[in-house]
């Protein structure tokens, strides 16, 4: 399933940096300006509002398709021989949270569209021991 979104609405802070005191993000990276007027990929930087740069165009949209790891299990049971018979079974495991996503807009959650804070990835190392 292909997913477009619109960057417009959604992610107007990282579409709009210094409006409203938000942050520059890697959308801005080639913004507008005269002398870069031929090759800009993004509308020019303001600390107000510009209702130039809030006209609905294809330029906004964007392709939303995301692959993301959001969690995982990988376990192993040690079989049971030589000393391990006297206990019932022996379980040792990993597993992850948020551990990877690949999406094409760097700096924003593709579920979302919001910037600040990356989830956080966690990792777990652990073990089961059944008698």
């Amino acid at each position: 399933m292909n997913r477009t979104i619109s960057m417009l609405g959604a992610a107007y802070n990282y579409t709009h940096p210094f409006v409203n005191n938000n942050n520059i993000t890697a959308f801005s990276n080639n913004a507008w300006t005269p002398e870069t007027a031929a090759t800009a990929t993004s509308p020019r930087l303001s600390t107000l509002a510009n209702l130039n740069n809030n006209v609905g165009a294809d330029f906004w949209f964007r392709n939303g398709n995301f692959f993301k790891l959001r969690s995982i299990e990988l376990g192993y049971t040690i079989p049971q021989s030589g000393v391990l018979k006297k206990i019932g079974a022996i379980r040792v495991f990993a597993n992850g949270t948020n551990l990877f996503v690949s999406n094409k807009i760097n700096g924003l959650e593709p579920e979302n569209l919001s910037m600040g804070y990356p989830l956080t990835r966690v990792v777990d190392f652990g073990f089961n021991v059944k008698f």
